[in-house]
């Protein structure tokens, strides 16, 4: 039996994982200072040299997701687009220096701490990480993945704090959720924060690019981590996630506690948000920013 006090961390497996998501075509939103737009699926740049890069033509029809209670199936298109064969390898493929691009992003990563559970023997906390995606006149607004501030009865903790890159800690408000996309949206006090560079156009996102993966620094022994974009999947299904249709796959490494992180191209531009890994694969599934900015555009929307 727990002892009075004891406090247990649950850091699910990229939350309670549901991955992929990020899609969307976004022009400008609400007039907010959040315009963006993103087209999908990304174009190839064949202006530069070329390099073959071998990626697996043969996959499964169904991808079993892994969870922490429970495992998300994504069902892939019959037929795969070019850009999951070979590509040209541009400028975007040669590694960068991972932690400088983690400098680059070090007031914009924040650390997401829900209370999911809490009687008088034991405190339960979701533990993963957010990404400012505004901040002006004090207010920050903040997109995590829905599953690191969701109860296991599928409702909103009550309770979430955000750890700020200085080390100090705030309570956070949830502006609203989207559990379709796994995106929730969090609005907290601060100046000590910046909004994150997102990449405007992911037309020039391919198959072969370099990227890095920043988690929750509190609590990750490695929260930097590098790898290539395997797959750009398109049409796919994900169950218990119907608003997703589209995600980034690649080999950078995710641990408990990357949930709602985001993932980084060469120039430090956010392409998307880290949500799942692929089970048995050992391949990370990031929502497409496009899909991101959409939900954010709608949760504010209804929060106004």
């Amino acid at each position: 039996m727990a002892n009075h006090g004891e406090i247990s961390v649950r850091i699910p497996r990229f939350g309670k994982v549901r991955l992929l998501g990020l899609v969307l075509a976004l022009g400008v939103l609400l007039g907010s200072g959040l315009g963006y737009g993103c087209s999908w699926p990304p174009a190839v740049d064949t202006t530069t040299s070329t390099v073959a890069v071998s990626v697996p033509t043969s996959t499964p029809p169904t991808i079993a997701v892994s969870s922490s209670s429970t495992t998300t199936v994504i069902a892939r298109p019959t037929t795969t687009s070019t850009l999951a064969t070979t590509t040209t390898i541009r400028r975007q493929a040669v590694p960068g220096d991972p932690q400088a691009i983690a400098a680059k992003l070090q007031k914009s990563v924040v650390g997401v701490t829900a209370l999911v559970l809490s009687t008088k023997t034991q405190r339960l906390q979701s533990v993963g990480t957010g990404v400012v995606v505004k901040a002006e006149d004090g207010v920050a607004l903040i997109v995590t993945n829905d599953h690191v501030i969701a109860r296991e009865d599928g409702s909103a903790a009550k309770q979430i704090t955000v750890r700020l890159p200085s080390g100090s800690t705030v309570s956070a408000t949830l502006v609203g959720r989207d559990p379709n996309t796994d995106v929730a949206l969090l609005r907290v006090r601060s100046r000590k924060v910046e909004a994150a560079t997102f990449r405007p156009d992911l037309s020039t996102v391919a198959v072969g690019d370099w990227v890095v993966a920043i988690g929750n620094r509190k609590i990750l022994k490695q929260p930097v981590t590098t790898g290539h974009i395997t797959a750009l999947l398109q049409g796919v299904e994900v169950r218990g996630l119907p608003g997703v249709d589209a995600v980034i796959e690649s080999t950078v490494p995710l641990a408990h506690g990357n949930s709602g992180g985001p993932l980084v191209d060469v120039d430090g531009w956010v392409i998307g948000i880290n949500t799942g890994q692929l089970e048995g694969e050992g391949l990370a599934l990031t929502l497409p920013c496009d899909l991101v900015w959409e939900v954010v555009a709608r949760l504010l929307g209804a929060s106004e």
